[in-house]
């Protein structure tokens, strides 16, 4: 009868995280047909459309970035989608199902579980709303082109690459034929290390650990992982020694400015992780992985051994991670990453310490556990009441707050002003208008969608695009009468989730 009831209160518990994370999920999905491209998306297709394509793309190159999948994502998706305008809504859409799918199938490699098994549906999908209720600024790592295609695009190629090498690895211990899995796995990897530097940096860090633990295993089991390292230090050297790299960084004041960069990645890696333990939905998400990590090992096949020595050294690499992957942003800018660097870093620490947790929670697992695991009253009910707790942080975390107020009051309003603007735009064409003043943005911005529009001097850089992407000489818009104001409800929520100064609307 116990049994019974536990197995029912197991389900139910799955059934409420799975709900509080889909809500969460479906909110930010829902917000994405409101967002709208601006800043560089602009400037991007009004460069591929003068230049070409791949002549836009070996320019940028030279001039600005070596981010060479990321930049290319960045420039082919409105091609493909039907235009910068129109494709936009489907940004967050595919993104955030190709996360979780990654999620998913990353998690079915690790524990040898089906990928659409209950469990690991679950998981993935919880992963995929911490991931997101914790993201500093929706509005540069999600809905805006240039952030999301090159940041959140790599997020989703290290859940997939980290998937790969598990199956790599276990077909190397069966003595099973791996050449596509290391194919497939090579073209991932190439495609990760091209999307930004921090993923770069992880892809590589990955490779390299990898390689250095099968050494001693012998040549048939290393040379794979010495192939996918010889990618990854070709692929990171393209990245590295791209001459935009450096145009780039010579219009920063104080980059590679050593004791600069060393104080500032340690403090703000500091600052960070204890902004991040703040958060409710984070804390409840690190309670919840003990108990998931039971069930997947219940329903998987693989028979895990952790030592102490690699749970110590996966505990100081996570703990250290926002610290050193701060560092190459603080070396070549001198100041703050952007936040959806910031953003892209909180992905990896997230990653990290689950894996940990779980990691730690499989070496000091009782040894009857791994067969009983939750079939007791005590422990499915204490799943049971960290789930309930988890719907609730769900619902009152800030940004899910945030976005709901503007899914139903800010972003409507937003996008009907933008619309009446392409409207003003088009009637400027017809009666052969080449300047064009648009009125000033008087209603309340929305804090989980707007990134950067234009501004009032038409010579800004933001301006020009603009107006060469709409075939006009000069646009600008108005002064408004009253400074646009930020969302009136401010639910309480960490200091790291505020908007940066730089950002502010």
């Amino acid at each position: 009868m116990n049994a019974v009831i536990s197995l029912k209160t197991e389900k139910l518990a799955l059934s409420l995280l799975a709900l509080a994370a889909l809500a969460a999920i479906l909110l930010f999905i829902a917000l994405g047909q409101y967002a709208q491209p601006s800043a560089d998306d602009f400037c991007m297709a009004e460069g591929v459309r003068r230049e070409g394509l791949w002549t836009h793309l070996w320019n940028h190159y030279q001039e600005w970035s070596g981010r060479y999948s990321g930049n290319t994502l960045y420039a082919i998706y409105p091609l493909l989608s039907g235009g910068l305008l129109y494709g936009y809504k489907f940004i967050a859409l595919l993104l955030l199902l190709s996360l979780f799918t990654a999620a998913a199938f990353c998690l079915s490699r690790l524990f040898l579980i089906r990928m659409n098994a209950n469990v690991a549906v679950v998981a993935a999908l919880a992963f995929t709303a911490v991931y997101v209720l914790g993201l500093r600024s929706p509005a540069s790592s999600l809905y805006w082109m240039a952030g999301s295609l090159s940041y959140l695009t790599a997020n989703i190629l290290l859940l997939l690459m980290a998937g790969l090498m598990f199956q790599l690895a276990d077909h190397q211990r069966e003595a099973k034929r791996g050449s596509a899995t290391l194919l497939t796995l090579a073209f991932v990897l190439t495609l990760a290390i091209g999307a930004n530097e921090t993923g770069m940096l992880m892809a590589a860090t990955a490779v390299a650990v990898t390689l250095l633990a099968s050494l001693s295993k012998g040549w048939r089991m290393a040379w794979p992982w010495l192939l996918l390292f010889i990618v990854a230090a070709a692929c990171s050297a393209v990245v590295y020694f791209a001459p935009g790299n450096t145009v780039r960084e010579s219009t920063f004041r104080y980059g590679h400015d050593l004791l600069r960069a060393m104080q500032g990645s340690l403090i703000m890696g500091a600052w960070t992780i204890l902004g991040w333990a703040q958060s409710p939905v984070f804390l409840l998400a690190t309670a919840l992985t003990p108990f998931l990590t039971l069930l997947l090992l219940r329903n998987g096949q693989r028979q895990f051994r952790p030592r102490k020595r690699s749970l110590l050294a996966l505990a100081a690499g996570t703990l250290l991670s926002p610290i050193l992957l701060e560092f190459p942003a603080w070396w070549s800018m001198g100041g703050w990453p952007p936040v959806r660097t910031v953003d892209a870093i909180y992905f990896v620490f997230l990653c990290g310490w689950l894996f940990t947790v779980g990691a730690f929670t499989l070496y000091f697992l009782p040894p009857g556990w791994r067969e009983t695991g939750l079939a007791r009253p005590g422990r499915v009910g204490a799943f049971m009441a960290v789930a309930v707790l988890f719907a609730l942080a769900t619902y009152a975390n800030g940004s899910f707050q945030h976005a709901l107020l503007d899914w139903r009051h800010a972003a409507p309003a937003f996008n009907a002003y933008i619309q009446q603007r392409y409207a003003l735009i088009d009637a400027a064409h017809q009666q052969g208008q080449r300047r064009l003043i648009v009125p000033a943005f008087e209603g309340e911005y929305p804090r989980s969608l707007y990134f950067n529009d234009i501004l009032p001097l038409s010579f800004d850089w933001r301006n020009v695009c603009y107006a060469r992407y709409f075939d006009l000489d000069r646009i600008k818009r108005k002064r408004g009468q009253t400074k646009p104001r930020q969302a009136r409800m401010h639910p309480p929520s960490p200091a790291w989730t505020q908007t940066s100064p730089e950002e502010a609307p």
